[in-house]
């Protein structure tokens, strides 16, 4: 069975909590992803979903409207990232390693899960 760690991208790009709500808008724009981490020092402190951005000042702060974070371990099965997508209705979640504290170590999309199945 294809482990988290396997999958993810690891490449990570997050926003920081003193982030301008329209640096986020525009940074999450360019990448084409609706949930970008929120970090500090590599640590996740949570989520920002595209369409809680929408009509909030773009002046205003990342901290304002940001989620408590959802996330995977890196050494989780491929098919529980599945169930917490379609529980909490996200198609893509940062990956935290367990080993290292709750440092963001890379994403996983759904996109990720299907390229996967054959």
């Amino acid at each position: 069975m294809a482990k988290v760690a396997d999958l993810m991208d690891s490449h990570v790009v997050g926003v920081s909590v003193g982030t301008a709500i329209g640096s986020a808008r525009k940074l999450m724009a360019a990448m084409h992803v609706g949930l970008m981490p929120v970090v500090d020092n590599g640590v996740l402190k949570g989520i920002v979903i595209s369409s809680d951005l929408e009509s909030m000042d773009a002046m205003e702060s990342v901290r304002s409207v940001m989620r408590r974070p959802v996330f995977m371990q890196a050494d989780d099965d491929a098919e529980a990232a599945v169930a917490k997508m379609v529980e909490n209705s996200l198609e893509r979640l940062p990956v935290v390693n367990s080993r290292i504290g709750m440092k963001c170590v890379g994403t996983i999309s759904a996109t990720d899960l299907v390229r996967h199945v054959k």
